[in-house]
């Protein structure tokens, strides 16, 4: 059922330019009920949360600077493997696998390349999980801070996509194997045979030049930009335990520096102070009076006071 969902998405949107294919992709599973419109949560120090009030924002990492050692590349490696398997196929044709050839080719230099450009936030859509709170939360001694990240009222679509984390390798599979659509697409209109034709005549033509002529370069980096939207969202299994949701931001803008950090506040980005809505008390200080009410005062003074504050029912210490 959610693979067909996937195939439909494409059918839908296989005209969409670079950016805004994320984009549709991510409203159209939001539309299908694949997204709830409710709250997620991001877990972090009380010193971070400290800052995360002060400056009504969540920060924007590169990447590239994720705990995960495989974040983009796994995705990466796991298209190359797709491509390899259909440039494998001789039943395509010579040149049809000349052309997918030329973009396997391409595909490790503009990958690498656009990958700087991608910053991200973390969240989950579990309040209180032990996991979390050991990893992110301070080892339970941290807050897990509840926002509505998909309001549309907050968020500007064009620059953020919001949406969760595919763990699923066929899954993982299809949406690189129907991103391929693109590329089809191209080659059905594609003048193989001239192509083909000129290649043959002279063996020491330049594939490069042919690929200019026929305006391959361009459309294979077109779709590489597409499919680099998906990679960031792709990661190993054995991260599955953390049902990871995350922003996505796409910018060719210089990070600023924050102490030891870089990257993005999201207040810059959308202009709005961050929508908190709950805040949870990690395990190792729930049940704490004193702890509820410095965060009740650390929130009022910074102008959220509707906000409603949880201990973790989580037993641990």
């Amino acid at each position: 059922m959610e693979l067909d969902l996937h195939k439909q998405l494409y059918r839908i949107i296989a005209h969409e330019d670079s950016f805004s294919l994320g984009t549709k992709y991510f409203e159209f599973i939001n539309n299908k009920g694949y997204i709830s419109k409710g709250k997620y949560y991001h877990y972090t120090t009380l010193d971070t949360f400290k800052l995360i009030l002060k400056s009504e924002s969540l920060l924007f990492s590169n990447i590239s600077t994720m705990n995960d050692p495989y974040e983009f590349s796994y995705g990466l490696h796991l298209a190359k493997n797709v491509l390899k398997d259909v440039y494998k196929d001789t039943s395509i044709g010579t040149a049809n696998r000349a052309i997918y050839k030329g973009l396997l080719d391409l595909i490790d230099m503009e990958l690498v390349k656009v990958k700087k450009s991608f910053y991200t936030v973390s969240f989950s859509n579990m309040p209180d999980s032990l996991p979390q709170w050991i990893a992110y939360g301070d080892g339970g001694g941290g807050v897990s801070i509840g926002i509505t990240p998909n309001t549309r009222s907050f968020i500007n679509l064009d620059k953020l996509i919001f949406n969760k984390v595919i763990y699923n390798r066929e899954i993982q599979s299809e949406l690189i194997d129907y991103s391929l659509n693109f590329f089809e697409k191209y080659i059905r209109g594609f003048s193989l045979t001239s192509f083909f034709a000129e290649l043959q005549a002279d063996i020491y033509v330049s594939r490069k030049k042919l690929y200019t002529k026929y305006n391959f370069e361009s459309f294979s980096k077109e779709l590489l930009s597409k499919l680099s939207i998906l990679l960031n969202y792709m990661k190993i299994d054995h991260y599955s335990h953390e049902n990871e949701f995350r922003w996505l931001l796409k910018t060719e803008a210089i990070p600023k520096s924050y102490g030891l950090k870089s990257g993005f506040l999201s207040k810059d980005i959308t202009g709005k102070r961050l929508p908190i809505k709950e805040i949870v008390l990690g395990p190792k200080i729930a049940n704490s009076t004193l702890y509820w009410k410095e965060i009740e005062r650390l929130l009022k003074k910074s102008g959220y006071s509707d906000v409603k504050i949880k201990f973790s029912k989580i037993p641990f210490r």
